[in-house]
């Protein structure tokens, strides 16, 4: 049986495209230019606290939120811890999408994401 493609799909920014990923989300995006840390989830664990990292935000919903990032990322879910400490809220997210974007001249990705639930750290 031929391996599966599970990485998150790339691809470029399309009216049609714009139009179908509006349609699939249950509550429209709010602009969410803040800083937040992530980290990736390797093999099913949490990730430890030198794992997180910071990433700018670009918009969130009830239902995901979306993220730039220098490179395209490696990893399909992740933590994002929203908030400030001490009202921090840990999220596991999957990639549902990645888009090149212009960025300050140079190449860039959003990372659009999925909430899948609430972890209790």
């Amino acid at each position: 049986m031929p391996a599966r493609n599970t990485s998150p799909i790339l691809s470029t920014t399309t009216i049609a495209n714009e139009k179908a990923t509006k349609e699939q989300r249950s509550s429209d995006r709010n602009p969410y230019t803040y800083c937040q840390m992530i980290a990736p989830i390797f093999g099913g664990r949490f990730p430890s606290e030198v794992e997180f990292f910071e990433v700018e935000c670009h918009d969130i919903c009830t239902g995901g939120f979306a993220f730039f990032s220098d490179g395209y990322p490696p990893f399909e879910t992740l933590i994002v811890r929203l908030g400030r400490s001490p009202s921090l809220k840990h999220l596991r997210a999957r990639v549902v999408n990645v888009t090149e974007v212009p960025r300050d001249g140079e190449t860039a990705y959003r990372v659009g994401c999925r909430f899948i639930d609430r972890i209790i750290a």
